[in-house]
């Protein structure tokens, strides 16, 4: 996916999922390389904040290129460890 931000950089990335639903359309991003605590790295602040701007950057250009359908929710599933953390549109400064 390709688009310009607000802030009038050009954005390019790869989502890993979309779908849609009776609630709208959701977005998902994989990430393999976090593990459990208990089991080796950590999920620092900073990884998790990292993380959100990337996938908020792609929520803002899915709204975008929706046009007008509802975008519900937006997240990450670090896959190793099972975890999925899901943000509502509106923290991605989407309408």
């Amino acid at each position: 996916m390709s688009f310009v931000d607000d802030d009038g950089s050009l954005v390019e990335g790869v989502i890993d999922l979309i779908w849609k639903d009776d609630e709208g359309w959701h977005l998902l991003d994989y990430k393999a390389g976090w593990q459990h605590p208990h089991r080796g790295d950590n999920l620092t602040h900073e990884k998790l904040r990292r993380h959100f701007a990337q996938t908020a950057m792609y929520a803002r250009g899915l709204s975008k290129l929706l046009a007008g359908e509802r975008a519900v929710d937006f997240g990450v599933w670090y896959v190793a460890c099972g975890l999925v953390v899901r943000w509502g549109v509106a923290d991605a400064g989407v309408g």
